[in-house]
């Protein structure tokens, strides 16, 4: 997992914030319906995870409790190179694993032709 330490604010009132950002490790798979994203964001409840599908790009965040002095947070983003199904999309976190389905658009999933001898 990788780490950044980022300072700012999100307003001109306030002191500065320092925000430990962390990019979970992602394993990808990949089948002819699916493909399937397992990413590691220990310490977060499925509640303070927001996923979301831009055209082709998925984007993952999480917001943890303050640290002491951070502000803690998980953020990846990936361009996806097949399109997928809005309606077939899933996302499940357990024990500290999240776990995203993406299923291809129907149109673009691999399909065997049968050659027939003439």
């Amino acid at each position: 997992m990788t780490k950044a330490i980022v300072k700012g604010s999100t307003d001109s009132n306030s002191k500065d914030t320092a925000w430990c950002v962390y990019s979970p490790d992602v394993d990808v798979y990949e089948n002819d319906q699916e493909l399937l994203l397992v990413a590691d964001v220990p310490g977060t409840s499925a509640d303070r995870i927001t996923v979301n599908l831009a055209g082709s790009v998925l984007s993952l965040s999480a917001d943890l409790a303050d640290e002491g002095e951070y502000k803690t947070s998980y953020r990846r983003q990936f361009k996806l190179a097949v399109p997928i199904d809005p309606d077939k999309i899933s996302a499940e976190s357990k024990a500290g694993e999240l776990t995203i389905r993406l299923g291809k658009a129907g149109a673009h999933s691999p399909k065997r032709i049968d050659v027939r001898a003439a």
